[in-house]
């Protein structure tokens, strides 16, 4: 094979293997994919906002997510709505166990990020960078989008 024909194959591999990995709206390390990162849109003068995402392990140990941070906002804190007598309040949760080969979902009426204190306005089709932590150390950095709010029915 011509050097030029070669490189030209090398390139495109390694283009292919980039967009492979960094998958859109999907960020993976080795046991965990953060599916569907998303923001709920919400008025400008909001000041803190709901992150949701979906958990996804195919580790054999369990995983534990017990922080997260942004530097677009002044804290970021894990939260689960809870309904308690028909009355539905938010709680913190100190952290989310995500069990071998399970999958958690972080979703409206359920666990959630709260993202409090934005640098700057939020609005539409923006992104936002997300760190999660977990108890082993492991730190995944996952960009959310923000988008409306789903239609009833939809995830």
């Amino acid at each position: 094979m011509r050097a030029g024909k070669l490189q030209e194959c090398s390139i495109l591999l390694v283009v292919s293997a980039l967009l492979t990995l960094s998958g859109a709206g999907c960020s993976r390390r080795p046991g965990l994919a953060v599916e569907n990162p998303w923001i709920r849109a919400a008025p400008p003068t909001t000041a803190a906002f709901a992150a949701y995402m979906t958990l996804r392990s195919t580790a054999t140990s369990e995983r534990v997510l017990v922080a997260a941070r942004s530097p677009s906002f002044g804290a970021v804190t894990l939260h689960r709505t809870v309904v308690n007598g028909g009355m539905a309040r938010m709680v913190e949760a100190k952290a989310v166990p995500i069990p071998p080969g399970g999958v958690v979902h972080f979703a409206p009426g359920g666990y959630h990020l709260m993202l409090a204190q934005p640098a700057a306005p939020v609005g539409v089709g923006e992104q936002f960078r997300v760190t999660l932590r977990f108890a082993d150390g492991t730190e995944i950095p996952v960009d959310f989008e923000v988008r409306a709010a789903p239609s009833r029915g939809e995830p």
